[in-house]
């Protein structure tokens, strides 16, 4: 779940690279949108590239909030997912019962 929430975090701020960089109407409601929810993802890190071509400062200003929704989501999904496999009430509970499994006859 939350490394679907980062690659959609990170489809939309690279949407509007790309929208950007392609010169599309940014009248038009659905730019519009695509443009507000990738400020709104990458508002922490605006004016951290002061480069003076605008397309440029554009691309670093909001790859570096893609990259980190990415790899940052990805790694904290990984890692729930591990420490749930790991710790699961249900192996916990497994390992610490001393009796053997219950085998039923014709099982």
């Amino acid at each position: 779940m939350l490394h679907t929430i980062a690659d959609i975090a990170a489809a939309f701020v690279g949407l509007w690279i790309v929208l950007y960089l392609l010169g599309v109407d940014q009248d038009n409601l659905f730019v519009q949108y695509v443009r507000d929810m990738a400020y709104w993802l990458a508002g922490w890190s605006q004016h951290v590239a002061t480069v003076e071509d605008e397309h440029l400062r554009l691309v670093l200003n909001y790859v570096l909030p893609a990259a980190v929704y990415l790899f940052i989501g990805h790694g904290v999904a990984a890692k729930m997912r591990h420490t749930n496999r790991r710790g699961s009430p249900s192996t916990v509970a497994a390992r610490r019962d001393p009796r053997p499994p219950v085998r039923t006859p014709g099982a």
